[in-house]
C-alpha cells in the first residue's frame, strides 16, 4: 500500500507575512504554493485581498488564486475539491493561508451537496435574517448554534439545504470524503503588537496602491451587492463610495475589522491539534528538514 504523503501548511493570521514567507521558501526549494485564502479565489480583487503580485506569481507557481469572478459563489467544498486535484499533481506543494474553514475542508474531508432549486433560493432571500435563523434552529439546531445570528450567507445556505433535501446540513457534513494526504500545520508566531502594526501599515499601503479605484471598478462591473464585496476592506470602501462614511472612517474601520478577524483566525488555528507555532525565522528551516 502506497504511503500517504504529508503536505506542509504554513498558517496564521492575516498580516503575519505568510505570502512573503511562502514565496521565499518555495523559491529556495523549487516548490509550488497552494493558496488557502477564501478571498484570493476571486478575480480582479487583488489589492484588498493582498494577493501575491504578478511578478511573484511568474517566478513561483501559485495555485487556487483567481478561480472565479466576484459574482460567483465559491464554497469551501468547491475549494477543497479543486485544491485536492491541484495538490495531487504537484511534486512539492506548500499550502499557505489563513482561511480555516477552507483549510479544514481541504485537509479533513469534504461533502457534496445537491444543487438548490432557484425557486427555494428566491423565496428564502425575501425573508429577514431573524426568520431564517429561527427556522434553522428548528430544523438544524446543531449547526445554528455554531453560526452568528447575523451570518446571513451561511444561515440561508443551511436552510436551503434542509428545504431542498429534508436532511440537515450538519448530517451532510458527516458524509466526508477523506483526502489522500495528511497535513502538518506550522503556525506563524508573531507578537500581537507587531501584528497590529503590520495590519495598519498594510491597510495604508492598500489605499495608496489604489484600493478605492479597485472597488469602483468592481462595483461598475458587478454591482455593490455581490457577496465578495461584503468582505473586510471592500464593504467599508463601498460604504464610503455611497457617502455613508468618510474615507478616513473607512480606513479606520478596515484596520479595526482586520484586527478582529486576525484574532478570530488565531483562535481557530490554536484549536488545531498538533500545530507547531514557530517564529518566521524558524519556519523556513523547519520546512526544509520536514520535506526537502
Amino acid at each position: 500500500m502506497e504511503e500517504m504523503r504529508t503536505i506542509i501548511a504554513v498558517v496564521g493570521p492575516t498580516g503575519a507575512g505568510k505570502t512573503e514567507m511562502g514565496f521565499k521558501i518555495a523559491l529556495k526549494h523549487n516548490a509550488s504554493i497552494v493558496s488557502c485564502d477564501a478571498r484570493q479565489v476571486y478575480r480582479f480583487m487583488d489589492i484588498g485581498t493582498a494577493k501575491p503580485d504578478k511578478e511573484m506569481q511568474s517566478i513561483v507557481p501559485h495555485y487556487m488564486i483567481d478561480m472565479v469572478n466576484p459574482d460567483e459563489i465559491y464554497t469551501a467544498y468547491d475549494y477543497a475539491r479543486d485544491g485536492r486535484k491541484v495538490i495531487e499533481k504537484l511534486k512539492k506543494p506548500i499550502i499557505i493561508g489563513g482561511s480555516g474553514l477552507y483549510l479544514r475542508a481541504l485537509a479533513d474531508g469534504l461533502f457534496s451537496l445537491p444543487k438548490i432549486d432557484s425557486a427555494i433560493k428566491e423565496r428564502l432571500s425575501l425573508k429577514r435574517i431573524e426568520e431564517l435563523y429561527n427556522e434553522l434552529k428548528k430544523v438544524d439546531y446543531e449547526i445554528a448554534v455554531k453560526l452568528h445570528p447575523n451570518d446571513r450567507v451561511r444561515i440561508m445556505r443551511a436552510v436551503e439545504v434542509y428545504e431542498a433535501t429534508g436532511t440537515p446540513i450538519s448530517v451532510w457534513r458527516r458524509e466526508k470524503e477523506p483526502a489522500n494526504f495528511s497535513v502538518a500545520y506550522i503556525g506563524v508566531e508573531i507578537d500581537r503588537k507587531k501584528l497590529y502594526r503590520r495590519i495598519e501599515e498594510r491597510v495604508d499601503s492598500m489605499i495608496t496602491r489604489g484600493l478605492v479605484d479597485e472597488v469602483k471598478l468592481l462595483i461598475g462591473r458587478y454591482g455593490e451587492t455581490v457577496i465578495a464585496l461584503s468582505s473586510i476592506g471592500y464593504s467599508e470602501i463601498v460604504s464610503c463610495l455611497k457617502g455613508d462614511i468618510s474615507l478616513s472612517d473607512a480606513i479606520n474601520l478596515i484596520k479595526r475589522n482586520t484586527k478582529r478577524y486576525a484574532r478570530r483566525q488565531l483562535t481557530w488555528f490554536r484549536n488545531i491539534k498538533n500545530i507547531v507555532w514557530l517564529p518566521p525565522d524558524k519556519i523556513e528551516e523547519t520546512v526544509h528538514y520536514a520535506l526537502f
